[in-house]
């Protein structure tokens, strides 16, 4: 049985729940029966629902998992990324790239290489979001990564087409949503939407290494976060 995130409904970290299962993914139930989330993620979590099979829900392509891996196997050895599975509680010993699998194996991967490393989930993911752009993305879907832009700013400019023409990669991808505004020679805001909670910091590394691929130095700050009651996020990208 697997437990996935219920989309809309949001549970603050610590309410109380009754009788809370012993599988609850990356969800743990303390000693007073509360939810206290997955090691040190803070942002709110959602409801969860269960499903007996993951073909019944379409979460994230196996390649963002994979992607993990090579992170983690490139930066800390394949005897790390089998430690990282295990305190996950995750069985899988290949991730197929284009197989989907529960948003929330992506989640604990991401908690439980906090926990090994010490390191506060939002470096590891803006950690990620840097090697998402410069190798998975690169060596992935290289030649459409070069059509979006030829600089920076036309990238960020072009975000929303771009994801239009990997959904026809990837046909059940789910992914977020895109776009800028108030855009002048050095700055533009970026809009995130998304279903999926806490990968803000994941955008920040996206922007990061965009600015990498481009050789622009980037800088990137949270001005609205839908964790904090917005409607989305809003970042400010200068270069």
């Amino acid at each position: 049985m697997v437990f996935i995130h219920a989309t809309g409904v949001r549970i603050p970290v610590g309410t109380p729940i009754l009788n809370p299962p012993s599988e609850a993914g990356f969800l743990v139930p303390s000693n007073n029966g509360s939810i206290d989330g997955y090691l040190n993620w803070q942002t709110p979590i959602s409801c969860i629902a269960t499903i007996d099979e993951k073909s019944q829900f379409w979460g994230m392509y196996g390649m963002v998992n994979q992607a993990i891996e090579q992170m983690v196997c490139e930066t800390h050895g394949e005897e790390a990324w089998e430690k990282i599975k295990e305190m996950a509680g995750i069985d899988v010993d290949v991730f197929i790239s284009n197989e989907g699998y529960p948003d929330d194996y992506t989640y604990r991967l991401v908690a439980a290489a906090s926990e090994l490393s010490q390191t506060p989930a939002e470096e590891i993911l803006e950690a990620f979001g840097e090697h998402w752009v410069l190798r998975t993305a690169l060596e992935g879907y290289g030649d459409l990564m070069h059509a979006g832009g030829n600089n920076l700013k036309d990238f960020l400019v072009n975000l929303p087409n771009f994801h239009t023409r990997v959904v026809m990669i990837y046909p059940k991808l789910q992914p977020p949503s895109f776009d800028v505004s108030d855009v002048t020679e050095n700055s533009l805001l970026l809009h995130y939407r998304t279903h999926r909670d806490g990968l803000a910091h994941f955008v920040v590394g996206l922007v990061k290494g965009l600015g990498k691929m481009f050789e622009t130095p980037a800088t990137i700050t949270q001005r609205d976060s839908r964790a904090a009651g917005a409607d989305h996020d809003v970042f400010v990208v200068t270069w």
